[in-house]
């Protein structure tokens, strides 16, 4: 053998050894342990090939880290998230939560994270909202529709009733001594309300309010108003256009359409009834409020005053209940 080789033999049987010895000499208690029960091959072997050898590694057969002395870390759930790493080691769950999974606080099916209401059950559709609430407008004007029908039925001759209340209703105001009263008054409400919201709106024909002003400003009941000696003129505040006065016609009394007809200025959108007198009008604005068709407020507004009345049907009699003044 040459020289040469002899010297990289020696050189390398040398290192072999010095390696041997410093595995040895990290354990060396482990190593001799190791060695009475198997071989030296056997004890430096790393068949997991975990970087270490058999003598340390206390799962020779699984790869595993060096902190954990050879073995893999548990992972009792089976998540992929390591028992050391895992807020929820007996749960499976999410590597990005912790390990936990995650939490559905209204048990509505979406979880937390992708949830715009937590707290609120809802669909997945709407993103764990409940479905958002809309109206079905043609569904609520057939209900306003026969809603009005059943008024109508019902109170078909309250305006006898209001008859009585017309022929009071201007008393609270007799202490203003007003001379030449110019009375404003609301018939319809030509609408359409937006009552409902959400796009929908309530036709004027459908608002109870409209029907209850027709039977209120009946036709006897202007004529006992305007009979007054206090009272000069009526002005309706609302314009009849020649365009609605065939649905006007439907809608209202027949008595009462004929009647305010007689009164339509010719060519103008207005309804006046007038004495035509010649001192100065005072007006008096006149507000009738339906609490129900048998509890009524009414509001007359003048130039220097208020006043504000409410006033219920006990079966015969319009009793005053109380004074808002």
């Amino acid at each position: 053998m040459k020289p040469e080789i002899k010297v990289y033999l020696y050189f390398w049987l040398a290192l072999m050894s010095s390696g041997l010895n410093a595995q040895h000499v990290e354990n060396e208690a482990g190593f001799k342990k190791c060695k009475k029960e198997w071989n030296k091959k056997i004890c430096l072997s790393d068949e997991d090939h975990d970087g270490l050898p058999f003598y340390l590694d206390e799962c020779p057969k699984e790869a595993g880290p060096s902190e954990n002395k050879g073995c893999p870390w548990p992972d009792q759930d089976k998540d992929g998230v390591t028992d050391k790493d895992d807020a929820c080691p007996d749960v499976s769950g999410a590597s990005e939560n912790n390990g936990c999974p995650w939490p559905d606080t209204d048990g509505d099916g979406v979880l937390d994270k992708d949830d715009d209401c937590p707290t609120h059950a809802g669909l997945s559709q709407y993103k764990g909202c409940p479905k958002p609430y809309r109206i079905d407008c043609e569904k609520q004007q057939q209900e306003d529709s026969l809603a009005m029908a059943k008024l109508r039925m019902d109170y078909k001759e309250i305006d006898k009733v209001y008859h009585k209340l017309s022929r009071v209703m201007l008393d609270p105001v007799k202490k203003y001594n007003l001379k030449n009263i110019r009375l404003l008054i609301t018939l319809i409400d030509w609408g359409p309300s937006c009552h409902y919201g959400d796009g929908c709106s309530r036709k004027w024909e459908n608002n109870p309010a409209n029907y209850l002003r027709n039977k209120f400003w009946n036709k006897t009941a202007l004529e006992n108003i305007y009979n007054r000696k206090e009272v000069g003129e009526i002005h309706f505040s609302n314009k009849f256009w020649p365009e609605l006065l065939p649905e006007l016609r439907e809608f209202l009394d027949l008595s009462l359409y004929n009647y305010l007809m007689t009164y339509r200025i010719e060519g103008e959108t207005r309804i006046v009834m007038t004495k035509k007198r010649k001192e100065p009008a005072q007006y008096v604005e006149v507000s009738v409020y339906f609490k129900s068709p048998h509890n009524v407020e009414i509001t007359m507004t003048g130039n220097s005053f208020s006043v504000s009345n409410q006033y219920e049907y006990d079966g015969k009699n319009w009793v005053l209940t109380n004074d808002l003044k």
